[in-house]
């Protein structure tokens, strides 16, 4: 016995015209092999069809996936060079800072209104290098010795009591390095290494050093 054609047959001389396959509105007979619901209600295309079709789908999804991926690299949520918070904590490295001596001029004093991003009010730190090289006042120092330390805490009060974050440069062989912290995560920077973000604000001073120039 021959299988039923999938496929309608040619029209004999006179006959009716013959519209649409002659299985599109039938269901499988019982006990013939499934070819899934495309094949069934477009039997023309047949199952290969059907598989080619999924193929297509799942590389455009694919290529789709990798184009956003590649889209997400190239952000770089706008920080520049930047390494991962487990590379970095320089922070929880400084637990005395608060016990350092105060940045010069007007830093001298807790809490100096500011109109920066890193609070209203702050209070910024520096370390026994940088301490030591002001104290010196070489007027050969072109950038601040390598191993000074700069960390500035920002708060949103005058009172000192609602702290924003901290924010940690310390200059290295290779130049500055930063780390910025929120207040809720003092282990954890939120970015840390040469962003974008801190390089080109801290570029208008002497060695990016905003707060005070160099001895």
């Amino acid at each position: 016995m021959t299988s039923p054609a999938l496929y309608p047959e040619s029209p004999k001389p006179g006959a009716p015209a013959v519209r649409g396959p002659k299985f599109a509105a039938q269901s499988p007979q019982r006990g013939a092999a499934s070819l899934g619901p495309i094949a069934w209600v477009t039997p023309r295309l047949g199952p290969c069809y059907a598989a080619a079709a999924m193929a297509r789908s799942s590389a455009a999804l694919l290529l789709l996936s990798s184009a956003l991926s590649l889209h997400a690299i190239a952000c770089g949520d706008g920080l520049g060079s930047s390494e991962s918070a487990g590379e970095a904590s320089l922070l929880p490295r400084l637990q005395e800072y608060r016990a350092w001596a105060r940045a010069p001029g007007d830093y001298q004093m807790p809490l100096v209104p500011a109109q920066g991003t890193h609070g209203a009010y702050i209070d910024i730190y520096i370390n026994d290098v940088v301490a030591q090289a002001l104290l010196e006042g070489s007027d050969s120092l072109s950038t601040w010795p390598t191993g000074s330390v700069i960390v500035k805490d920002g708060f949103d009060d005058a009172e000192g009591t609602s702290l924003r974050q901290v924010a940690v440069m310390e200059r290295r062989a290779e130049g500055w390095y930063w780390e910025e912290y929120d207040a809720a995560d003092l282990e954890d920077p939120l970015f840390a290494g040469a962003p974008d973000i801190c390089v080109d604000c801290h570029s208008a001073g002497q060695d990016s050093v905003r707060a005070f120039g160099l001895p």
